[in-house]
């Protein structure tokens, strides 16, 4: 069964559970520069800017897509850490990339300043980065 990528307008009450849970399991320095998990997907829903990953229903991966006029900034990507290597951020970086070729701008990711393992994946990936302090 494939991993469906969508833009999430209007989440479930099983929606926000699980990205309640997904946001949880992360390093703090993800959540940056909001102060809460709450904070940020209130934030990312009221802008309309949550992209997730859905396999059966649930949500095992999302990230903040911020469409601007000349390049896409992707930022707080991650995905439940028992799916991990399992292709969940590859596909939805994958249907971004494509998405962006086609409106002919450019697709950067943004990284926290000391966020390694984000880092490495955007490096393996030949993605664009951009450094958030």
């Amino acid at each position: 069964m494939p991993v469906y990528i969508e833009t999430l307008t209007q989440p479930s009450a099983q929606d926000l559970q699980d990205l309640t849970d997904l946001y949880q399991e992360q390093a703090t320095t993800l959540l940056q520069p909001f102060t809460s998990v709450a904070q940020l997907i209130e934030h990312a829903l009221q802008q309309q800017q949550l992209r997730v990953c859905r396999f059966n229903g649930r949500l095992l991966g999302a990230g903040i897509v911020q469409q601007q006029a000349q390049r896409w900034l992707v930022s707080h990507l991650c995905v439940r850490q028992l799916t991990w290597r399992r292709g969940v951020a590859k596909r939805l970086l994958e249907v971004l990339q494509q998405q962006s070729e086609q409106q002919t701008v450019k697709l950067v990711f943004i990284v926290p300043k000391d966020e390694q393992i984000m880092r490495n994946y955007a490096l393996r990936h030949q993605l664009d980065i951009l450094e958030n302090d």
